[in-house]
């Protein structure tokens, strides 16, 4: 079966402080969830989609994320890009690290404490639209929640945390996106000129969505309520995401 001609951004960059005792001595995204760890479960699907490559931004224990993908996927098409600044940096920054991979290139973005069933990236692959953010119009939005709101046909208009909503509502972002070769070009270019400036190292990806969004770019919310996911922030959601992936 042929490659897809696209790759994927998984950040794993970050430490996890909130799930400590469990990321002490590990990387969040190496945590076991139903007898796999995060990342594996991940793998294992973008694998089956014939992803081309797999560009990781590594941070905090990236030497044990390195021997795990080598030596768990060693045929899969992979690079790294360690994040130095992970302890005082945010999404923002690690993405715009992995611009010289897929700058200009259509990819998939995905946050590394993310658990979902390949269905998700099914659907999102198959969307019509090359700009798509999978989010969640099921669920109950709390503070924790990036939330999404636009127009009635699904096009966003808002994303963030605590956002004041002025169109409709389309749920919870789940860390999930698909984006083609000219959003990936503008969206680089972007990130930069927001990190330019000073304070922005602590900036989520979002904010860079906002900013193109403001400019006319065009998003698409793709609703897979229904499907099965969570992320990891707790422990908490770690015993959750036990609960609903069972092996």
């Amino acid at each position: 079966m042929r490659t897809r001609n696209l790759h994927a951004v998984v950040l794993v960059a970050g430490r996890g402080e909130r799930l400590r005792p469990f990321t002490s001595a590990l990387p969040k995204c190496l945590v076991h969830v139903g007898g796999k760890r995060i990342l594996g479960r991940t793998l294992e699907i973008l694998k089956r989609e014939r992803i081309r490559r797999i560009v990781f931004v590594t941070g905090y224990r990236s030497a044990k994320i390195e021997r795990f993908v080598r030596q768990e996927f060693p045929t899969m098409p992979v690079a790294f890009v360690h994040n130095p600044f992970y302890y005082r940096t945010n999404t923002l920054y690690s993405l715009w690290l992995s611009r010289a991979a897929v700058h200009g290139k259509p990819f998939l973005l995905l946050d590394g404490d993310l658990v979902f069933v390949r269905q998700i990236i099914e659907r999102l692959l198959s969307a019509p639209s090359g700009n798509c953010l999978a989010c969640d119009g099921s669920r109950r939005i709390d503070s924790e929640a990036v939330c999404v709101a636009g127009t009635r046909r699904g096009r966003v208009q808002l994303i963030g945390k605590r956002i004041t909503a002025s169109g409709t509502s389309l749920g919870e972002s789940i860390g999930m996106a698909k984006f083609d070769g000219k959003f990936s070009r503008m969206l680089f270019d972007i990130a930069t000129s927001l990190l330019g400036k000073r304070g922005s190292r602590g900036l989520y990806y979002e904010a860079a969505f906002q900013q193109m969004i403001h400019g006319g770019a065009e998003i698409q919310a793709l609703d897979i309520r229904g499907k099965k996911w969570t992320e990891i922030d707790t422990k908490t959601d770690l015993r959750r995401a036990r609960a609903l992936f069972r092996d």
